[in-house]
């Protein structure tokens, strides 16, 4: 999912039963949702990555550029696991790799 259509809330919903479905998605910056320290950026270094779990949900922020970070919402990954080829989180890489068929249907 993109920052247009990945929000906490929904997540939960489509974790409930009949549903059970999974999503992996960016997440506008501005969502009350997100706690305060995975947005601070000037403590950071380029390509840190601050995770923060709650219950199902796993939220990443990834500093990619000096004043950029990129917040993840997955209910899929569990864990913070780490490309150790790309030095990456296995979230990002994740999320580039399917990330295609969402950017297709962006108009």
């Amino acid at each position: 999912m993109d920052n247009w259509f990945t929000l906490i809330p929904l997540a939960e919903k489509l974790l409930m039963s009949p549903m059970n479905l999974t999503i992996l998605g960016t997440v506008q910056k501005n969502k009350r949702e997100i706690p305060p320290e995975l947005l601070q950026l000037r403590s950071r270094s380029i390509g840190t990555v601050t995770y923060c779990f709650d219950k199902a949900k796993t939220l990443l922020s990834y500093k990619t550029k000096p004043n950029k970070c990129v917040i993840l919402l997955s209910t899929f990954h569990e864990k913070p696991n780490v490309n150790k080829e790309s030095r990456k989180p296995e979230m990002i890489e994740f999320y580039n790799s399917t990330k295609g068929a969402i950017d297709t249907l962006d108009v």
